[in-house]
């Protein structure tokens, strides 16, 4: 009797723990399509160009099963809305994720065929992209 309850106590953790790599399988298959990942990075890049009050936008973005990153048409627009920085190709490791606060760590960072446009515009005495940083810089106690 002891012995027929411990066969089905392990047959069901058996059960359990299939049922929770299977799901953990089917997350990371999702995470992989590429459709999946242009809709997580339109979604986060509309979040950031929100809070930076300038457009933010990557054209596509792949992740790989090694964990690089392969971000395509990286475009960032100045307080004018004029283009400030294009990156053609961003290539990167994921090396960390953290979820509270959302952070992305990356071992390295490599920018393919980028374009920066520097312009002090008319009454303003800083570059735009000293004026784009000071907004997006985090406040300070």
């Amino acid at each position: 009797m002891k012995g027929k309850i411990t066969k089905k106590i392990a047959k069901l953790a058996l059960w359990i723990i299939g049922i929770l790599l299977s799901l953990d399988l089917l997350l990371v298959c999702v995470l992989f399509l590429p459709r999946v990942q242009n809709f997580v990075v339109h979604t986060v890049t509309d979040s950031i160009s929100d809070q930076w009050g300038t457009e933010f936008s990557i054209g596509h973005v792949y992740l790989t099963p090694s964990l690089r990153v392969i971000a395509l048409d990286v475009n960032i627009k100045d307080t004018h809305g004029n283009p400030m920085i294009f990156v053609d190709q961003v290539k990167a490791r994921l090396s960390g994720l953290k979820l509270k606060p959302l952070t992305l760590s990356f071992a390295s960072i490599t920018a393919y065929r980028a374009d920066v446009a520097l312009v002090i515009y008319k009454g303003e005495k800083d570059v735009n992209i000293s004026l784009w940083a000071q907004k997006i810089a985090p406040p300070t106690p």
